[in-house]
């Protein structure tokens, strides 16, 4: 399928479900958006996924930082949360963008925990030597 015939579907979609009475938003019901959910009537979800096809066509340009998607009209006020710009890229993101606080937490704990070790294994070392040279000498 050619992008003629592709923007003529999707523009043929677009006509077909009203833009009126469609409602969607994006929840989190949990600590943050790794635990989230959606929230639609029918023509919400359609105009959801109308919309980034709509977003899909505009893109021509391999060189396209941003697409727009009219998401506006759809996206409940009282959603949780909302994208602000939408990238183009034939790259994946990058595994440092990838990381999240929760996935370095345990790593950092335990090796907090192994310096604290390490701190205290000495103080108790010192302590021990004053300690027998007192009695030795003392």
């Amino acid at each position: 399928m050619d992008n003629v015939e592709i923007s003529e579907l999707v523009d043929s979609l677009d006509s077909s479900v009203p833009k009126e009475n469609s409602h969607f938003a994006l929840y989190m019901y949990g600590g943050g958006p790794d635990e989230s959910f959606t929230q639609g009537n029918r023509n919400g979800y359609l105009r959801y996924g109308i919309e980034f096809l709509k977003a899909g066509i505009r893109i021509k340009d391999d060189k396209l930082a941003e697409t727009d998607v009219e998401l506006g009209y759809l996206i409940n006020e009282d959603s949780d949360f909302h994208c602000h710009y939408f990238k183009v890229s034939d790259e994946p993101r990058d595994e440092e963008d990838n990381s999240n606080w929760k996935d370095n937490l345990v790593p950092a704990v335990f090796i907090g925990c192994l310096v604290l070790v390490l701190i205290l294994a000495i103080i108790g070392f010192g302590t021990i030597v004053k300690y027998l040279s007192t009695q030795a000498f003392g």
